[in-house]
């Protein structure tokens, strides 16, 4: 750590900038990286194993019957 503070003196602005980014690491511990949307749609059907995607098109299938009959009368309109 010593070391560290006295390469935060240096000349060499890249060597300082390392230092001082080897310090903060060090009392705040690195940053994570930015995670994407765990929302994401192809995500969450890449994950799923086959069952459970074919029980997640059996459920949209049965809610798009359920709502057809609405939709077609609404379409009349």
């Amino acid at each position: 750590m010593r070391r560290l503070i006295e390469l935060m003196d240096s000349e060499d602005e890249r060597v300082a900038s390392v230092a001082c980014n080897a310090i903060l690491d060090r009392a705040f511990g690195r940053p994570r990286a930015a995670e994407e949307a765990k929302d994401d749609f192809v995500a969450r059907i890449t994950n799923m194993s086959r069952e459970q995607r074919l029980a997640r098109m059996a459920e949209i299938l049965d809610s798009v019957r359920q709502n057809l009959p609405a939709i077609r009368k609404l379409r009349r309109l």
